[in-house]
């Protein structure tokens, strides 16, 4: 997939964009997705490429995709509501980098200090994921998933403490003891605050129709798998350089 950078000046401030096609399937009937529990596990590799100079670090509203770093399915929702658990939005996690619903708004966390345009997210912020499409919340509460019975995350159309997600930085090599903000292409993990579960999916956990090769994405216990880490990837960037 090619991706080409344009640089655009915005008062003070700068804003890059990534280009891409914002095709990709949507459930636009709100159908209740089968599942299908058979699907094998495989692991896959990309290249990840290095962000624009000036526009390394995860600022405070930016469009973000968010790419799973055991198995590079990015985290999706659309307009379908689980048949169980709390009933609210789906969540899912999808392998199309093409897909337009799949882009996450990065915003301060519920009864957080405001952040200004371009502001980078520090290591231990408190944020909130807001899906662009629907406008709904990354949440997770004490409901279980459909298929794998770990704790259900959905996407929420409320504002409560339900949607604040701790970040945690998992840099590598050389950064581990520098690196203070959320940096784009590295891992980190998202701590539901409420309960301290761990954003995650595993692609054993797979639906059928209407959305198939979608698979669960639940909060889980704190493990050393790279199912429970994230990486920042296509996206509108803001910088205060």
């Amino acid at each position: 997939m090619t991706r080409n950078l344009i640089i655009l000046s915005l008062i003070q401030y700068t804003i890059a964009f990534n280009f891409f096609n914002f095709g990709g399937n949507s459930n636009s009937g709100g159908e209740e997705p089968e599942l299908d529990k058979s699907a094998p596990k495989t692991r896959k590799t990309i290249e990840n490429p290095k962000p624009y100079s000036g526009f390394e670090r995860v600022t405070y509203n930016s469009m973000i995709k968010l790419t799973n770093l055991e198995n590079y399915f990015k985290l999706n929702s659309q307009s379908a509501n689980y048949g169980s658990g709390s009933g609210q939005q789906v969540v899912t996690a999808q392998p199309s980098q093409s897909s337009g619903e799949g882009f996450w708004i990065v915003e301060v966390g519920h009864n957080q200090s405001d952040k200004e345009l371009g502001e980078a997210v520090k290591c231990g912020d408190y944020i909130q994921l807001r899906h662009s499409k629907t406008g709904n919340y990354l949440h997770s509460h004490q409901h279980s998933s459909p298929i794998s019975d770990q704790q259900e995350v959905s996407a929420f159309d409320g504002v409560d403490s339900g949607n604040n997600w701790k970040v945690h930085c998992h840099p590598a090599g050389e950064k581990k003891e520098t690196v203070k903000e959320w940096l784009r292409e590295e891992p980190i993990g998202l701590v539901h605050v409420d309960t301290n579960k761990h954003l995650t999916c595993n692609e054993k956990y797979k639906y059928n129709h209407p959305i198939s090769g979608h698979i669960e994405v639940s909060a889980a216990s704190k493990s050393s798998s790279d199912e429970l880490k994230w990486l920042a990837q296509e996206g509108i960037y803001f910088s205060q350089d």
